[in-house]
């Protein structure tokens, strides 16, 4: 009989921490869903600086929609590095950025931008997630360094986080976005803004018919500054 109850109790304790790991992992899995997030067809979420005597260069780091419609939908995202060449007037010379990202280098010529008469180029990447990186701007056979920094303050809170505040404290005007199901339908462009060292985020809310709504949330403490309608 002792020998009985010496493979029953052992028995009886294994199922009895399994059970338990099986609800500790059912619990400790178990998180508020956050749909939003989804629903993002163009993020923008790391800011960049760097100076020297001869440059001044701003960088951003994201990703959009590719090809971009207000329609409601979340297509194809690509992630990419865009730059822009400060303190520069436009001109014929041909000036050419690269940079080292693990393996690869990477190469983009700054062309014009006839939207805002600015020098801009932009490098096709995923997964980057540098703090501070350098870059080589070339004209001709000169060549200059540039040491661009992250310049989003360490307490910045995650885009997810910012969405989340919207749907907590924006209940009423996220509703005219949901079906009948419930289910948000809108689609939403996010970007993150450095101000006198504040972060703040933008986010826009589009309903496939081209209407737009903007919100501005505090990028610390996740509070709705501001609501407007664009279009």
């Amino acid at each position: 009989m002792k020998k009985f109850l010496g493979v029953i109790v052992p028995s009886a304790l294994c199922l009895l921490l399994a059970l338990f790991g099986f609800l500790f992992l059912g619990f400790s899995s178990c998180h508020k869903p956050e749909p939003l997030i989804d629903r993002v067809s163009e993020l923008r979420f790391e800011l960049y600086e760097g100076f020297t005597d001869d440059y001044s260069v701003k960088a951003a780091y994201g990703y959009k929609e590719h090809p971009s419609a207000n329609d409601g939908a979340i297509g194809n995202k690509v992630y990419a590095l865009s730059f822009l060449l400060c303190d520069k007037t436009p001109d014929d010379v041909a000036r050419v950025l690269t940079f080292v990202h693990g393996e690869n280098t990477y190469r983009a010529e700054f062309k014009l931008n006839p939207a805002n008469d600015s020098l801009c180029a932009s490098v096709e990447l995923a997964d980057f997630a540098a703090r501070e990186f350098v870059v080589k701007i070339i004209v001709g056979s000169s060549a200059e360094n540039v040491t661009l920094k992250s310049i989003i303050p360490e307490r910045t809170i995650t885009p997810a986080a910012a969405l989340r505040a919207l749907t907590e404290k924006q209940g009423d005007f996220l509703s005219a976005y949901k079906n009948e199901k419930g289910e948000f339908t809108g689609e939403i462009s996010q970007r993150i803004i450095v101000k006198n060292e504040k972060p703040y985020w933008y986010v826009g809310i589009m309903n496939g018919k081209g209407g737009v709504k903007a919100l501005l949330v505090d990028g610390i403490n996740g509070e709705i500054l501001a609501v407007r309608e664009i279009i």
